[in-house]
């Protein structure tokens, strides 16, 4: 499909659709793990000029996609030296409101949120999964919500809140 896409040039007519695709590719060989494979295709798509001028949403995504993913590897890996590097990248980054859509400023709030977690630093993790818990309309990334939820408890039970555990828990 995507490279019937680039043959008849309807990734320049319909770019954001096009984007969807490759967002599910992309999420699909990452399930896979087939890492590889992976950062193949991201290299692809970073040096790609037509794809990185052609619009604002799909520049930024662009540029953001590889750094997510990294955080999304870190994350899973336990990889506490990477998820800090991610942490303090995806900060640095501008807010880019256009890739909601894809959760990933929903996952990768969660990916800071664990990093901290791992640093033992409580106060900073419940913050981080505070947000995502604040948007619960963001179903597509359920498993997300429902993790950040479960974090928070922890994290309240490592700070010793009893009162906010018992209001936390009866929210969820």
């Amino acid at each position: 499909l995507k490279k019937d896409w680039l043959e008849q040039n309807y990734h320049m007519e319909f770019p954001l659709f096009f984007v969807r695709i490759w967002a599910q590719i992309l999420e699909l060989i990452f399930e896979a793990g087939n890492y590889k494979e992976l950062n193949l295709e991201l290299q692809t798509l970073a040096s790609d000029s037509e794809w990185c001028n052609s619009n604002y949403f799909v520049a930024a995504w662009v540029r953001c996609t590889p750094l997510y993913y990294s955080g999304y590897r870190a994350a899973l890996q336990r990889d506490e030296l990477n998820l800090r590097q991610f942490t303090q990248a995806w900060e640095r980054r501008p807010l880019l409101d256009q890739l909601y859509l894809f959760g990933y400023e929903t996952k990768a709030s969660f990916f800071i949120g664990y990093a901290y977690y791992l640093n033992r630093k409580f106060e900073d993790a419940e913050h981080e999964f505070a947000k995502i818990c604040k948007v619960p309309g963001d179903w597509y990334c359920l498993s997300t919500l429902i993790s950040a939820w479960i974090f928070r408890l922890i994290c309240q039970m490592e700070m010793g809140s009893w009162k906010k555990i018992v209001r936390l828990a009866e929210r969820f």
